[in-house]
């Protein structure tokens, strides 16, 4: 028989969890992710928690252990700011932070949790147990709000909040607030369902081992000289070489597939999508292959110096060049549409950016251009020094840039403003944002990161909201890093040497590791 602290304590987690619900449901309804038209009437007029829960600090009994105190009540209707902004998530985090199990005695309740912990008729003996009256809809809106650790709480309640809180809805709406849902991600094989909460996990893996650096290393072996630039997408990585080819590799076994040898000088600069592969070259000439065949379908010619980078559109191809202009060519006939004088110098960078584009120039400037008639919207003024790189978000909100000036800065499009992230020792050649989407209002999802190379052979991850450092690698040999391109699982670097590098931090997670 339990003792009588341990069975008092029972009654306190299953008050704190009960009162943890509502007040998760209230806020829920009040910031409009529950429609209040889809609760019960019984329960409109119930008083229902909404203020974060007290510290602990009331004595629980035979084993000393602490119980919350109860929560302070407030009605469902209560619509101020101070709640509708902060509350939903404080209270969330206040339970997470929390261990229910160990308000109690493990070795009499844990340790029969089949017995116990799972007991309907315990839960709703002392605390009626109100989700049972709320449809699913509302259920997975609101449980799929509740932060990871709190979640796992929530399934030591009743044997219902376990069943509730292991629903692939839940689990593929954490997995949308955290990461987006990208095409690939969702798209699988008619009469296939996705393990959503599986891949919540291993997704939180990768992310854990970028932070903590545990990767396997992979080289590319085929390039006979420095390799300029890199892309790629879940089967295949393209490179540009110095030695003045173009080189495909099979993504799975890192065998080349194609090595495309019609270059008069060093290829620079790629951009490609699932049709085409748009290549530019210090011969000043763009090349274009089919992506399937790649076998070459078209050719650029405009620019009288270096094409240093192009960029894609669904209807357009853009050129930057040495020679300080930029080329906006038509995809269905490959017809120059307009040209414009971008900087004073060499245009280093090209980024799409929604309906328009950025140009990074060696005078130190980013600007922004209209894609459909080439109208200069703004520029962006902050670096000391020539600009090396730009990378957008796929959510257009943010700009990511790196520069002669040793530093990177993420702008805000909307705004204009910028943060400086400093802690290279050299130029900033590479940036990339892997992992933006805006998934309400301004907020980015967390998975969110800005990967730099520099010549300074370091390879650094940002976080893309708040600016943080989060972890850093060397390339092999300390060869100056030329490119970065980067998804959840891989990071693709090259350099001055001849071996592309993909670090792997799925390896140790097996297939269930995503590719993309």
């Amino acid at each position: 028989m339990d003792s009588g602290g341990t069975h008092h304590n029972r009654h306190a987690v299953g008050r704190r969890a009960s009162a943890f619900w509502k007040a998760m449901l209230a806020e829920a309804i009040a910031r409009k992710i529950v429609p209040l038209s889809l609760v019960p009437d019984s329960l409109r007029e119930s008083r229902l928690d909404l203020e974060p829960f007290p510290v602990l600090a009331q004595s629980g009994g035979q084993d000393g252990n602490a119980v919350p105190a109860e929560p302070p009540r407030c009605r469902i209707a209560r619509t101020d700011s101070q709640s509708t902004q902060d509350t939903f998530w404080t209270v969330a985090s206040a339970f997470a932070n929390t261990d229910a199990a160990s308000t109690v005695d493990r070795t009499s309740w844990v340790s029969r949790e089949s017995a116990v912990i799972f007991d309907d008729r315990w839960m709703l003996s002392h605390n009626k147990d109100f989700t049972k009256l709320l449809p699913p809809e509302i259920l997975d809106k609101v449980f799929g709000y509740v932060p990871y650790k709190a979640l796992l709480q929530c399934q030591l309640v009743s044997r219902n909040w376990r069943d509730v809180t292991n629903s692939n809805t839940i689990w593929r709406e954490k997995y949308a607030q955290e990461w987006g849902l990208s095409p690939t991600v969702t798209t699988l094989p008619s009469g296939k369902s996705r393990d959503w909460r599986r891949l919540y996990e291993v997704r939180t893996a990768l992310d854990r081992n970028m932070l903590n650096s545990q990767y396997a290393s992979y080289h590319l072996e085929g390039h006979k000289d420095g390799v300029y630039c890199a892309k790629f997408d879940n089967k295949e990585i393209l490179t540009g070489s110095r030695d003045n080819t173009l080189k495909v590799w099979d993504f799975k076994t890192r065998k080349q597939l194609h090595s495309l040898d019609g270059y008069g000088g060093s290829v620079l600069c790629m951009a490609m999508d699932d049709k085409i592969v748009v290549s530019g070259s210090s011969d000043t000439r763009c090349l274009i292959y089919d992506r399937k065949t790649y076998r070459q379908i078209g050719k650029l010619e405009f620019h009288d110096a270096p094409v240093l980078d192009v960029a894609l559109t669904g209807s357009r191809i853009i050129s930057a060049g040495k020679d300080g202009r930029i080329a906006v060519w038509r995809r269905r006939d490959m017809h120059m549409q307009y040209y414009l004088k971008a900087h004073r110098g060499p245009v280093n960078a090209v980024a799409v950016c929604g309906s328009t584009f950025l140009t990074a120039g060696a005078d130190g400037l980013i600007k922004q251009w209209s894609t459909a008639t080439g109208e200069h919207i703004q520029t962006l003024r902050g670096h000391t020094r020539g600009l090396a790189c730009i990378d957008v978000s796929s959510c257009a909100r943010y700009a990511v840039s790196g520069s002669n000036d040793r530093t990177l800065r993420i702008w805000n499009m909307e705004t204009g403003e910028s943060r400086c992230l400093e802690g290279h020792l050299d130029v900033v050649r590479s940036v990339c944002i892997s992992g933006s989407r805006v998934i309400s209002g301004s907020r980015v999802i967390s998975g969110s990161r800005v990967i730099s190379g520099s010549y300074d052979s370091m390879i650094k991850v940002w976080d893309l909201r708040s600016g943080k450092f989060l972890s850093e690698y060397r390339q092999p040999n300390g060869n100056s890093v030329f490119c970065v391109r980067a998804n959840a699982r891989y990071i693709v670097a090259t350099s001055v040497g001849v071996h592309p590098t993909i670090l792997d931090f799925g390896a140790t997670l097996g297939a269930s590791a995503p590719n993309n």
